[in-house]
């Protein structure tokens, strides 16, 4: 794919730095099967050109959005009965986790 027919990403050379931007505002810059194979064209692009050298994407409009952090570890399982501390003065032996 040729430079000038790039629709979704923008490639410019800036002092010897290959930039790369996708360019899908109205789509909030959503990827889509076209956008890769610019993106592939583009970087292809970069590494052929010797004084350019590729740098990171950016994204036009500031509406890319890293991925969401992982989710927390679960919490751990409650101890079985027998595993609980004992107050001296209760009854039941799960009874003493709770401060009577």
């Amino acid at each position: 794919m040729r430079l000038d027919e790039l629709t979704d990403v923008r490639y410019a050379v800036q002092e010897q730095c290959a930039i790369v931007t996708m360019d899908r505002p109205d789509r909030m810059n959503a990827f889509r099967g076209r956008t890769v194979d610019e993106l592939i064209s583009a970087f292809k692009h970069a590494w052929a050109d010797p004084p350019a050298t590729p740098r990171p994407t950016a994204a036009a409009g500031g509406s890319a959005q890293p991925p969401p952090p992982p989710p927390a570890p679960a919490r751990p399982a409650a101890p079985p009965a027998a595993a609980c501390h004992q107050h001296p003065r209760a009854s039941d032996p799960c009874s003493g986790a709770v401060d009577m």
